[in-house]
């Protein structure tokens, strides 16, 4: 019986990037609107974002302006409840990533991220590590 079947190959998956654990506000732009969110971990291809205004659908076009780094555009790609992921639209590489982190790790020992003359996000609102 087994010469007669066929052996179907199993497809092969990509390996999942390392995701880097990182917290901090965030805002979104959307379908013309302005959202308030958290980033909770990055990765070279994308983001996972928890919205603070409510749930963004699969395919939706973004606009992601992160603490301590410049904006980023991309797609969701899914989403769940009040969680998503983003799949940007350029990669971003190791040099960038690690001194992203860098710049949140001196912003946190330093507590220039929450002073009221620091960052302020698109509301006018000082920016703040969400821990």
């Amino acid at each position: 019986m087994g010469i007669f079947s066929k052996v179907v190959a199993e497809p092969k998956q990509r390996p999942r990037p390392p995701r880097n654990d990182m917290s901090c506000s965030a805002t979104l732009v959307a379908n013309n609107r302005f959202y308030r969110a958290e980033l909770l971990n990055v990765s070279h291809g994308g983001c996972k974002v928890r919205s603070l205004e409510g749930p963004l659908g699969p395919g939706t076009r973004v606009q992601i302006a992160l603490e301590a780094f410049h904006s980023l555009s991309g797609t969701i790609r899914w989403s769940r409840e009040d969680e998503f992921g983003m799949q940007f639209s350029t990669p971003i590489s190791d040099y960038l990533l690690a001194k992203w982190n860098a710049q949140l790790e001196k912003g946190r020992s330093s507590g220039d991220m929450a002073a009221e003359r620091g960052p302020r996000d698109f509301w006018g609102t000082p920016r703040r590590i969400i821990p």
